[in-house]
């Protein structure tokens, strides 16, 4: 429970995104509206970057949190593979109306790893403005 109060919008976003990975598609009626070719694969990305970037806003967020940035990069894209893997392997055995896809676990990765990279760029920018 400490983790869920120290991390909620994280936990809020990792239930959202185990939620519509596992409904059935025709439950979203916006899915069967959009056309665009792999348009699911950036739904992913954007997941998953919005999940890494969450997890690094509420990390510095707390008091006590001095992860190296390198550390905290690492963790990110562990928990973002272990994530997206676990979606993947639950829509091929537990969701089988879903379909598992290794270009899905790859756009959650990079989404992911993306939102590592541009991590810097954010925050010392947001911190020049803060002085």
């Amino acid at each position: 429970m400490a983790l869920i109060r120290k991390f909620p919008l994280t936990f809020f976003w990792c239930i959202l995104i185990f939620v519509l990975c596992s409904v059935k598609m025709s439950y979203i009626p916006a899915a069967n509206l959009i056309h665009i070719h792999n348009f699911d694969k950036l739904v992913h990305f954007l997941f998953f970057f919005i999940l890494s970037l969450l997890i690094v806003y509420e990390t510095r967020k707390q008091q006590n949190a001095h992860f190296p940035r390198i550390l905290l990069s690492l963790l990110i894209l562990g928990l973002g593979a272990f994530y997206g893997g676990l979606i993947e392997l639950l829509q091929k055995y537990i969701f089988t109306y879903r379909s598992a896809d290794w270009y899905d676990f790859a756009a959650d990765v990079s989404g992911a790893l993306v939102a590592v990279l541009i991590d810097p760029l954010f925050f010392r920018k947001r911190t020049e403005f803060t002085r």
